[in-house]
């Protein structure tokens, strides 16, 4: 277990980190921490921590993005750990009337629900414009469909990249001897016939490769990782 768990970053203006105090960690239970930042730019971040009760440090330096519309849910995860560490505190201070607009402009900005908003589904365009309703998130839906489709083409081409590096050569390169067949044990066999023999094994199907990534917040988390890597590799190599 790590306890006092710190994290910081220079380099990069970043504001509104949620959790502000970080909790414990434990073996096998990862600790997300969400934030907001100003510009781009590159960010030395380092965590330190006690690990039963030997100082640990490690550093890295990762480069924030002036514009990244890849992965367009992480907005919506910051402003749900937000909304819920307001209404916390609130409630801890017995008033949650000093939080209610910060909460509703939350939800409304970022398209979430929460205890004072609610998702409201149109027909078209008519109704809306027949109830006065503005389409504040229309931009963010588009938003949203374009990244949900590059994604779905990365992972396409994640799978077929790897069947390719499988191939027929996977079932070639399978170390375990395929059975011989042995006289005058297989079911056709008789004394009179000692050089039957038994029926040839039933051929081993080759390998395969299944690729899921959830459907949950796990999910579009794990993709964001992975197209980062798969950027920082094409760098690399440039």
């Amino acid at each position: 277990m790590a306890t006092a768990p710190e994290l910081t970053i220079s380099g990069v203006a970043v504001y509104d980190v949620e959790p502000a105090v970080l909790p414990n960690l434990y073996h096998g239970a990862p600790i997300r921490v969400y934030g907001r930042y100003k510009a781009g730019g590159k960010a030395q971040i380092a965590v330190k921590a006690d690990v039963r009760g030997i100082p640990f440090r490690q550093a890295a330096e990762i480069e924030f993005p002036d514009h990244d519309d890849d992965n367009p849910e992480i907005e919506r995860m910051w402003a749900l750990k937000r909304v819920s560490r307001l209404l916390k505190d609130a409630d801890r201070a017995g008033n949650r009337a000093e939080v209610t607009p910060a909460i509703i402009g939350l939800g409304e900005a970022y398209s979430i629900v929460t205890e004072y908003t609610s998702f409201l589904v149109l027909e078209n365009d008519a109704e809306y414009q027949r109830w006065k309703i503005a389409r504040r998130n229309l931009d963010r839906t588009g938003r949203d469909r374009a990244a949900q489709q590059k994604r779905d083409e990365f992972l396409a081409a994640l799978r077929q990249r790897a069947a390719a590096d499988l191939g027929p050569q996977a079932v070639a390169a399978d170390p375990s001897p395929a059975a011989a067949p042995t006289p005058g044990h297989g079911p056709g066999a008789s004394p009179s016939n000692p050089g039957a023999s038994s029926p040839a094994p039933a051929t081993r199907p080759g390998n395969g490769v299944d690729f899921d990534f959830g459907t949950g917040p796990v999910g579009p988390l794990f993709v964001a990782l992975a197209a980062w890597m798969s950027r920082r590799r094409k760098r690399s190599q440039e």
